[in-house]
């Protein structure tokens, strides 16, 4: 939940929260998302929880292209919650966005 439909066949805006049921490979180590923060969004901190346990909270100094990479144990089918601390409501469309999320995984 919290992630829209794919758009251009590659990425798709994420709520202020987005939810994710991850099956985690044996021998995971890692979490690894990559997003675009565009010069419209105020969002600058993004933070993760998987399985309830607070993993990455990192703040960002504006619009750009970024990767997020912490070190996690999950086995089996991992909750991965990704936050943002503020999204906002463009003219014109009933979404409220945070970030655009290009990937995201357990590695």
């Amino acid at each position: 939940s919290g992630f829209y439909a794919v758009e251009q066949n590659s990425w798709r805006w994420m709520a202020e929260q987005g939810v994710a049921l991850l099956q985690a490979p044996a021998g995971v180590s890692r979490f690894e998302m990559t997003f675009f923060i565009p010069d419209a969004a105020p969002a600058r901190r993004i933070s993760v929880a998987i399985n309830g346990l607070s993993v990455a909270s990192q703040p960002y100094p504006g619009p750009g292209r970024y990767s997020l990479s912490t070190p996690v144990e999950a086995s089996g089918v991992a909750q991965v919650i990704v936050s943002v601390d503020q999204s906002f409501q463009p003219p014109g469309d009933r979404r409220r966005l945070g970030i655009i999320v290009q990937e995201l995984g357990l590695r």
